[in-house]
């Protein structure tokens, strides 16, 4: 969007607060826009009668409440406006998604794949061929198809539009939107999924929430980290944490390096650890969710070996988010991913560690949750910052002129 301090920029930013407006209560009139947006409401008339003529809003009809009079005409988003399409590439599957502009989902599949197919232009053709699939099966062309947005592990650079490295395909490097054009004309966008997780929890914290991080744990280990300022505005990050360095010529990492974070507390460090194998051999890349349900069942059954493991986890983690909290201070985590299952047995050594912490110690102990759908998180935050960004950018701005219909 461009400089508010414009006239023009100053246009924008208010066609934006309506649209955000509209989003955040539904249906409404005139008089309540203006209350939620804090606009006039002859600013509000004249930016809803665009918005009407683009084809971005609809009218509707409310009956009056005691079933005489006039009815009340209703403001709302127009779900034919637009469609978005959201791709989660997991270790196991990629999932495809497609949203209307009133952020109700259309349509969803899968696709299976193996964490063994390290080849990443394949994956790229794949992944072209599948979202060729997603609009055609909504009688969509490609051109009708207004945002793309794709959530992932790993680093994400190249202004948001590349996988710079990842644990399958290392450093082999994929640019999704040099990908996908020209065939798709609309915005692409790639994030780490972690910094989606920490965006969602922090909306559900409430307004007054200031922080809130999301450690994943798995074959990988993420964080993601989400802020808001005094101002209301929201940002967050997925910092490569699982590969930040812990402890020098420390064990075999997937990255490469020796002594990261996930060297230790990634599903493959842990059963290496279990087993006393070799720190410069890596068992498995990714490791069956059962074969490390067998290995907590036998820790929980008290095998001390086993048990080691997961404390040694546990320990790195909480070390890293020490470090974490002593530059920015206490904030509420919560756990997520499939290795969430076996925080039992690291809950207690983490918390000893943490409590460690100096600014904890004269501050108080950052509240630990759980989350067992992260999925859930992933998507519902990712369709609501695409949707802001869409309306942000396009909408307000005027770039987009005309309803996108199937």
């Amino acid at each position: 969007m461009r400089n508010r301090n414009t006239t023009e920029g100053l246009r924008h930013h208010n066609r934006a607060l309506v649209l955000q407006s509209l989003r955040r209560i539904g249906p409404s009139s005139h008089t309540e826009i203006a209350e939620v947006s804090a606009l006039a409401s002859g600013t509000v008339s004249v930016i809803t009668a665009e918005l009407f003529e683009e084809g971005a809003l609809l009218k509707q009809e409310q009956p009056p409440s005691k079933g005489r009079g006039r009815p009340r005409v209703l403001l709302t988003l127009n779900p034919e406006f637009a469609r978005l399409a959201f791709i989660h590439i997991i270790s196991g599957e990629v999932e495809y998604s497609l949203i209307n502009y009133n952020n109700v989902l259309l349509d969803r599949f899968k696709v299976l794949r193996h964490g063994s197919e390290t080849d990443a232009a394949a994956f790229g053709t794949q992944v072209r061929r599948d979202l060729f699939r997603l609009a055609e099966r909504s009688g969509l062309a490609p051109h009708d198809i207004a945002h793309i947005s794709i959530a992932t592990k790993g680093l994400v650079g190249g202004g948001g539009t590349k996988l710079m490295w990842s644990p399958v395909f290392g450093d082999s490097q994929i640019d999704f939107q040099a990908l996908l054009r020209p065939d798709w004309a609309g915005k692409v966008t790639v994030n780490n999924e972690t910094c989606f997780s920490a965006h969602a929890k922090l909306e559900e914290a409430g307004r007054f929430a200031r922080h809130h991080a999301v450690l994943s744990l798995g074959d990988s280990i993420g964080l993601g980290i989400a802020s808001r300022d005094r101002n209301g505005q929201t940002t967050y990050q997925a910092p490569p944490f699982g590969h930040m360095l812990h402890m020098p010529d420390g064990p075999l990492c997937r990255c490469g390096v020796q002594g990261c974070i996930e060297a230790y507390s990634g599903f493959y460090g842990i059963l290496r650890s279990a087993f006393d194998a070799p720190a410069d051999h890596i068992p498995a890349k990714f490791i069956p969710k059962d074969q490390m349900d067998q290995l907590a069942s036998k820790a929980r059954q008290g095998d001390q070996m086993i048990r080691f493991a997961f404390r040694q986890a546990a320990d790195v983690l909480a070390m890293g988010l020490s470090r974490l909290m002593t530059i920015h201070g206490p904030m509420p985590v919560t756990i997520a991913g499939p290795g969430l299952s076996y925080f039992d047995l690291m809950e207690e050594q983490f918390k000893m560690h943490l409590e460690k912490n100096l600014r904890i110690r004269v501050s108080h102990m950052p509240q630990i949750s759980i989350e067992t759908n992260e999925r859930r998180l992933i998507f519902a935050s990712n369709t609501k910052v695409s949707l802001a960004a869409f309306d942000g950018d396009c909408v307000a701005t005027r770039l987009v002129d005309r309803p996108k219909s199937a």
